[in-house]
């Protein structure tokens, strides 16, 4: 059951969670979840050492679990997908479970509610299983990470003709895989294809990187860098490196091609 959270409301939580208060001025909606005790103090553990709250890292980590879940719904059938993800929530089985309270951003909730309903599912039962799979992506993602990281001077010069672009966009595609550059849709494709990494694992390294960068984002057209707040449009990247018009078309056409 959905219910929005308020800051002086009487949910009983666990211990733990009792410890938390909604400070966000941004209105949130819990889901009540059931798990094994297991994967309850596992993700408190991963809250500690990331030094925030059980409330963020399992908001966070069944959100990345939902949008993959999403991603691969378009082309992987519901009973493979489900069986997937309760093999994945079975494997943090243990004798004891507890309810715990997710809180998600109003949109994710209501999609996640969809979602349950197209699926004959609760929004708890689901909250668990998007939990569980967000967590084996989180491991997949440090091996993608390193995958990418090693990505630098000859590889990626091997990388671009692998994606099928001439070797004029090395330093863009160099620049998407450290999330300076947004890329378009059809480009992540062939990185997954590539990389052997879900779409979704792709675009959480790239924004991750990019929230770490400690250099500008992209040069600006005064020839001074500066730090921008968001990743550079492919569009503008592409302008910006002056290309031939023929190959500035091809880059362009990628954001316009046809899945």
């Amino acid at each position: 059951m959905l219910a929005n959270v308020s800051s002086t409301g009487g949910t009983k939580l666990t211990s733990h969670m009792t410890a938390e208060r909604f400070h966000s001025k941004t209105r949130q909606i819990t889901v009540g979840v059931t798990m094994s005790t297991r994967l309850k103090d596992h993700l408190v553990s991963l809250a500690d050492s990331q030094r925030t709250s059980f409330a963020e890292v399992s908001r966070r980590i069944a959100v990345f679990g939902f949008e993959d879940f999403v991603d691969k719904s378009l082309f992987v059938s519901s009973k493979s997908l489900f069986e997937t993800l309760g093999s994945e929530l079975r494997g943090w089985q243990s004798s004891d479970s507890e309810q715990v309270m997710l809180r998600l951003e109003p949109g994710h909730a209501a999609r996640i509610r969809a979602t349950a309903k197209e699926y004959g599912k609760s929004a708890s039962e689901l909250g668990a299983l998007f939990i569980a799979h967000g967590l084996v992506l989180q491991e997949q993602l440090v091996s993608l990470e390193a995958k990418v990281s090693n990505c630098k001077g000859a590889a990626i010069r091997s990388l671009v003709a692998q994606v099928g672009l001439g070797s004029y966009a090395a330093s863009l595609l160099s620049g998407v895989l450290v999330g300076n550059v947004r890329a378009p849709k059809a480009l992540l494709k062939r990185l997954e294809s590539i990389f052997e990494a879900p779409e979704a694992l792709l675009t959480t390294l790239f924004k991750r990187s990019f929230n770490n960068r400690m250099v500008p984002a992209f040069k600006a057209e005064n020839g001074k860098p500066e730090v921008s707040k968001s990743p550079t449009p492919w569009g503008v990247a592409v302008k910006s490196l002056n290309l031939p018009a023929d190959q500035t078309k091809a880059l362009l056409d990628l954001e316009h091609e046809r899945l």
